[in-house]
């Protein structure tokens, strides 16, 4: 069942409040609401489609894993010796490590203002709704997209206000690699060698458990995927003539190779003067949003301005942190 599946599975009843009920002080998205506020949250990049999103029923949940290290199995008889039919007794016993963690959702708000000129002239009344549900989610599942790659705490208020909230995807990551351009002595690739040499560096350096080409994916900014798609057209085979003149997907050693938006971002990419590519399992990738999601109508009589102010709490996590 993919995220939008899940998304429908939330609504098992219709609440038909009205929306001027539900905006007459703070109030929770009803489920028919939230769906609509989730489902184009989640299309606003593929990143937030093809993680795990944790819906969550309270706000802190406690998460727990075991490793087994080595090899398990063993000869069942001595020195494998089927004839002397001596069952060997002596195993050796694998090492069982238990892991685990704690999720602690965040708040997040937003805000969007609407005149009165601009609802009467732009927004049918009975519009309203549907229109600030839709484009509030899409554009808080842009800014989530975001803060899922780039949030860290030791970032300051006053650098970036949403990335101080929670340590994200990249933060969170235990390998790490550069480019010999940023560091000439440690730099795992070279990007003068052929963008695919970016690709090749992060899936070494992942954990051989890690390596299954079937469960990874590589989120990249506009400029990684253009280049490899211009790599892939000037080659001559059948795959480049095929990627001249449409669009297809692009893979590299089977592994997806997919445009994030949210890797885009200048403000985030001006902090380190970096452009930032993320392999990952797709099941190990995740991403909390706690059940409760609410609006409120804050009126400026005065000025004749409509605030709608959205909170949800939520935190980007791993399932396991093995990522690069």
């Amino acid at each position: 069942m993919n995220n939008l599946e899940a998304l429908d599975n939330i609504t098992q009843t219709s609440n038909k409040d009205s929306w001027e009920k539900m905006v007459t002080g703070k109030a929770l998205l009803n489920p028919e609401q939230q769906t609509t506020f989730l489902r184009e949250f989640q299309v606003a990049d593929p990143a937030l489609t093809m993680a795990r999103m944790v819906y969550m029923q309270n706000p802190s949940r406690e998460t727990s894993l075991f490793k087994i290290n080595g090899r398990v199995s063993q000869a069942g008889y001595v020195n494998g010796d089927l004839s002397q039919h001596k069952t060997q007794a002596n195993l050796t016993g694998a090492d069982l490590d238990f892991t685990g963690q704690v999720i602690n959702t965040t708040k997040i708000k937003a805000k969007v203002s609407l005149t009165d000129d601009e609802l009467e002239e732009n927004i049918e009344r009975q519009t309203l709704q549907q229109t600030v549900l839709s484009e509030m989610g899409y554009k808080m599942g842009l800014d989530n997209a975001y803060w899922n790659f780039f949030g860290d705490t030791t970032i300051k208020a006053t650098t970036d206000s949403l990335l101080c909230a929670g340590d994200g995807w990249i933060k969170r990551a235990t390998n790490k690699i550069k480019s010999k351009g940023l560091d000439s002595s440690k730099g795992a690739f070279d990007v003068d060698n052929g963008v695919d040499s970016i690709f090749d560096a992060m899936k070494n350096t992942l954990p051989s458990e890690f390596k299954n080409t079937q469960q990874l994916v590589c989120f990249v900014p506009y400029e990684v995927e253009d280049a490899y798609r211009n790599y892939v057209i000037k080659r001559e085979t059948p795959l480049g003539d095929s990627t001249l003149p449409t669009w297809n997907g692009l893979t590299y050693k089977n592994i997806p190779i997919i445009h994030s938006p949210a890797l885009d971002d200048t403000d985030a990419q001006s902090i380190d003067n970096t452009a930032t590519c993320l392999l990952s399992s797709t099941t190990n990738l995740e991403y909390n949003i706690f059940k409760d999601i609410t609006v409120e109508l804050d009126r400026d009589a005065p000025n004749e301005r409509n605030d709608f102010i959205f909170r949800y709490k939520a935190l980007p996590a791993y399932k396991e942190t093995m990522e690069l």
